[in-house]
């Protein structure tokens, strides 16, 4: 076999790999997509991400889906090798004005539960109820921009993560506690 004859089968490999890859993907994103839970406006997706806006009550809640790029086997080798997990973030609108925070299970900044907390202009009420729901929802990061939050989950189950931002919305207080 001479030279050629080897690129040209890498070449044939790698569309081969590339196209059953994008095939799969369809089939993958239209499940996943249907077990979000809500109705979807809209979604977008590839071999290794899927975007889906979905309006879940009146609600509109943004879901985000990255897994294991398996659209390219070099880009999949070396993520199994760095041990590269997928994740799902959701991003939705709280009823309430949190101010700005960041709360993350792993780094620095002043703990709250599980999360060190960074970046803090918000009231104070708002962010421990935010690092306490998303401790109970079993979110990986919190943040929140005014009236924005964004969920991170250590999995790519869509359903659930959707499931437990909702439960996380709905244990957040509309506002200062009472007396404070």
């Amino acid at each position: 076999m001479s030279e050629v004859d080897l690129v040209l089968l890498a070449v044939l490999l790698f569309a081969g790999w590339y196209l059953g890859a994008s095939l799969a993907a369809r089939w993958i994103n239209r499940r996943a997509v249907s077990r979000c839970g809500c109705e979807a406006a809209r979604w977008l997706g590839g071999a290794s991400s899927l975007y889906v806006d979905l309006r879940c009550g009146g609600r509109r809640v943004e879901v985000f889906i990255n897994r294991l790029p398996w659209d390219n086997p070099l880009n999949l080798a070396a993520s199994l090798v760095a041990r590269r997990r997928g994740y799902t973030a959701v991003r939705l609108k709280a009823d309430a004005d949190l101010g700005v925070f960041d709360a993350s299970r792993v780094g620095s900044g002043r703990r709250i539960g599980a999360f060190y907390v960074v970046n803090t202009s918000g009231p104070r009420w708002a962010v421990e109820a935010a690092a306490k729901a998303g401790e109970e929802a079993g979110a990986w990061r919190v943040t929140a921009s005014g009236g924005v939050l964004q969920l991170l989950f250590p999995h790519t189950d869509c359903g659930r993560a959707v499931q437990s931002a909702l439960t996380f919305l709905e244990k957040l207080p509309r506002g200062p506690p009472a007396g404070g």
